[in-house]
């Protein structure tokens, strides 16, 4: 599972770091990483982009290949891809 930390907390955590130790440069890898595997992961998830194409003559999310209604939004109300113009990056994680 990948995990994600907050840069600030990671920079943070990095200073604590004693550089000054430079006879043991080895130690001062190990505290730093001992360090960072310390910091929780943030609870994020991956955008997932799309956009509205036509299939079979409807409006269709091009992710997860539903017709959610007449109104189409910025968001597919399906499976959550962002209809914002940028390339898809993600597979649709919700329901076929």
């Amino acid at each position: 599972m990948i995990e994600y930390i907050s840069r600030e907390a990671a920079l943070l955590e990095l200073e604590k770091v004693d550089v000054c130790n430079v006879d043991y440069p080895l130690d001062v890898k190990r505290d730093a990483i001992y360090r960072l595997k310390a910091i929780n992961a943030a609870d994020v998830q991956p955008v997932v982009r799309g956009e509205w194409v036509r299939i079979n003559g409807l409006i269709a999310c091009s992710v997860c290949k539903e017709n959610p209604t007449r109104t189409y939004h910025n968001f597919c109300p399906n499976c959550g891809a962002r209809m914002d113009g940028e390339e898809e990056s993600e597979q649709c994680a919700g329901p076929r």
